[in-house]
Parts: C-alpha cells; structure tokens; sequence
C-alpha cells in the first residue's frame, strides 16, 4: 500500500522521491527563493533522444534544469 504521493512518484514513475539538494539550490537561485511546487526528472529531450534534465514549478516561474544551464 501506498502511503504518501512520493511513495506513488517513486513506484509508478520510477521517479526520485526528493530532488537532488544542488539542483534545488540552483532552481531557487533562479526563481529568487520561491517554493518548488512541483517537479519532475526528465529522460527525453525534444528529439527523443535520452538525456536527463529536471523542470520545476513555482508560484511563478517554470524551470527546466540541467548541469549545463538553467533555463
């Protein structure tokens, strides 16, 4: 049995049940310390070609990451 939505994410998304630490820093760096509402790590680029980057929602911004930039 499931007990919370990051045991979900986990399980069925095979999705990290927190984000990485750096790559919260560097995303509220970004949106000037706004909450991360939502985020998901991502495994296909725009050409389906495999990659891995996260985006990030906030009250206000929505942020693709990766270690290269942020965007």
């Amino acid at each position: 049995m499931f007990t919370t939505s990051t045991n979900i994410l986990e399980r069925l998304f095979n999705q990290p049940g927190k984000i990485p630490k750096a790559v919260e820093e560097q995303i509220l760096a970004k949106t000037g310390d706004e909450k991360i509402r939502l985020y998901a790590l991502c495994d296909l680029d725009s050409g389906k070609k495999f990659t891995a980057y996260w985006i990030a929602l906030t009250n206000s911004s929505f942020v693709i990451y990766n270690d290269e930039a942020a965007v």
